[in-house]
């Protein structure tokens, strides 16, 4: 498990360090780049480009072609940076002893021109425009030449070159790829270990959490069950480790009402098993009279059939904890299971003088197993008249709602105290003081029943006025 978190210190580590050199590089290209293209235009207004003519050619004998040369010019796209990468360089020497000298109107377009001759000069003289060259020929005439000159011969013209010209103080620089490098090359080696420092720093926020995690997470499978994460955060790792713990109160709860649920089933069936055994033991004895056999037998078939129900209830919660109750879900009218449920319970009502009274809708459709509903409401009727003395009643209210609907059963019994609410749908959960003689069980059915219907149920009671049962149905969309 370390090794693993480790690793996954190393990989958010090596991927901030990824983001962040990418970040710088992509901050100092978008930089650098609007800083050469600045260079580039500063260039290209002091920059000086058109034909040339060598060999002793001079303009006029191509003025029948100028318009094919222009062609030809225009179609090199000519800049700065094309101008170092494709033009070969005239000179590399000095300008020193650079030689100027005016021709005059020789070529009949009304431009004057020069003879311009290099020393060091590749292609021999040159004569160029004064119109096209004019930052030149000053440079040369007033400065004693601070230029740098770079040409193209054009394919099928010998006498005829494209010519560029830049003065040194403005020439181009690095490309801004090479100046990315340049900046970056000095200053790599303390971004990289920043860049790694904080990435580990990071690393360390957030995996340390989640280590802890999962160290509680593997405490919590060795069975203990009090091990919780400190949230110290609101973020998203507080977020997790809330719903650990979360998660973690969940298994503990029900690993725990699972351990109560079989001491008190155990409980349960000891006991009445131990009777039994008594009672067959004394039926075995051959001093006994028929009569007596007879009735030990009778008492023992009451028992059985008393642990037959509790193994019935343990059954049916059993599959409800699994999700495997069989429900028939059907259409169901819910006022016609209420009224056959009440019909079940009159006779017992009227024997111990408690009313039951209803109030309902003729229709409330539903979408639901009208036999759970129908134990639902036995069992919720049969607690009342337990709970409720004589003169007093109990009353049935069904309200059909905008997506649900809302059922009541209200007595005005002896009451639950407040402390022994929040344990009322626990299995086996008794109240201390009461009457009652069953399993306690009949709660969780019904919560159980309740669950398996998308509903929810609730209680509210006060001592000595009574208790109100709510229940809330999902309606037929």
């Amino acid at each position: 498990m370390l090794s693993k978190m480790k690793s996954l210190s190393v990989k958010i580590t090596l991927v901030y360090v990824f983001f962040t050199l990418l970040m710088i590089i992509g901050i100092l290209s978008y930089v650098e780049y609007h800083a050469a293209e600045a260079d580039e235009w500063n260039v290209h207004l002091r920059m000086e480009t058109s034909f040339a003519y060598i060999n002793g050619a001079t303009p006029a004998e191509y003025n029948s072609q100028l318009g094919i040369l222009s062609d030809i010019f225009n179609s090199y796209h000519i800049t700065p940076r094309f101008v170092l990468d494709n033009f070969t360089p005239l000179t590399e020497s000095s300008w020193s002893g650079v030689t100027v000298n005016e021709l005059g109107k020789i070529s009949g377009d009304g431009h004057n021109y020069y003879s311009l001759e290099l020393g060091t000069s590749k292609v021999g003289v040159l004569i160029i425009s004064e119109q096209s060259f004019n930052d030149t020929l000053d440079t040369f005439t007033g400065y004693g030449g601070w230029r740098k000159f770079y040409y193209m011969p054009i394919e099928g013209y010998d006498d005829v070159i494209i010519l560029a010209t830049l003065d040194n103080f403005f020439s181009l620089g690095k490309s801004w790829p090479e100046r990315v490098w340049y900046d970056l090359t000095p200053s790599f080696p303390v971004i990289l270990l920043l860049s790694l420092l904080t990435g580990f720093l990071i690393s360390l926020l957030i995996v340390r959490p989640v280590r802890h995690i999962a160290k509680s997470a593997e405490a919590l499978g060795k069975h203990n069950l009090d091990r919780r994460v400190k949230v110290n955060s609101n973020d998203e790792i507080g977020s997790l480790a809330k719903s650990f713990n979360r998660m973690a109160d969940s298994i503990q709860n029900t690993i725990e009402s699972q351990k109560r649920f079989i001491s008190d089933a155990a409980h349960e069936l000891k006991t009445p098993l131990a009777s039994m055994k008594t009672t067959v033991t004394g039926a075995m004895d051959s001093e006994k009279s028929p009569q007596e056999c007879q009735e030990l037998l009778s008492f023992l078939s009451g028992r059985i059939n008393t642990q037959e129900e509790l193994i019935g209830s343990l059954l049916f919660l059993a599959r409800a904890d699994e999700g495997r109750l069989p429900l028939d879900m059907k259409a169901i009218n819910l006022p016609d299971v209420i009224r056959e449920t009440e019909d079940a319970f009159r006779y017992l009502y009227e024997d111990k003088n408690v009313e039951l009274q209803t109030e309902m809708e003729a229709e409330i459709p539903l979408m639901a197993d009208s036999k759970m509903l129908f134990q639902l409401f036995s069992n919720l009727l049969d607690n009342a008249l337990k709970h409720t003395p004589s003169g007093g009643s109990v009353f049935i209210k069904a309200v059909n709602e905008k997506d649900s609907v809302s059922i009541e059963v209200k007595d005005t019994g002896e009451g639950i105290p407040e402390e022994h609410l929040p344990h009322i749908f626990e299995r086996f959960y008794r109240v201390p003081g009461t009457n009652d003689n069953g399993f306690g069980l009949g709660t969780a059915i019904c919560k159980s029943i309740v669950e398996a219907h998308g509903g929810d149920i609730s209680v509210k009671s006060e001592q000595g006025k009574g208790t109100v049962v709510r229940i809330r149905l999902p309606l037929i969309n």
